[in-house]
């Protein structure tokens, strides 16, 4: 009989935490988030004086690439894709 292994666990747990984003106060906190990272900003955004800044464009690349991570997550958690099923093939 096909069993689960610790990392199939573990990755249904951390999956399911995700689905809290799916419920109205995880929904206020990506919003929150989603403002104060512009997710849908760009990277190379010029600073007071007009220039660009190569290490503030990776830090706002880096934040924004967490955001769309738990986004795409919690979307995929909520679709029912991230439920692991035992590998027939294991056993």
């Amino acid at each position: 009989m096909p069993t689960l292994t610790d990392r199939d666990l573990e990755i249904q747990r951390i999956a399911a935490a995700y689905g809290y984003f799916d419920t109205d106060p995880g929904k206020l906190v990506i919003s929150d988030l989603e403002k104060a990272f512009g997710i849908n900003a760009q990277a190379f955004l010029p600073d007071s004086q007009g220039d660009f800044c190569p290490i503030r464009a990776a830090i706002r690349d880096g934040q924004r690439s967490v955001l769309l991570h738990m986004k795409a997550i919690a979307t995929k958690h909520n679709n029912g894709e991230t439920t692991k099923k035992p590998d027939p093939k294991r056993d």
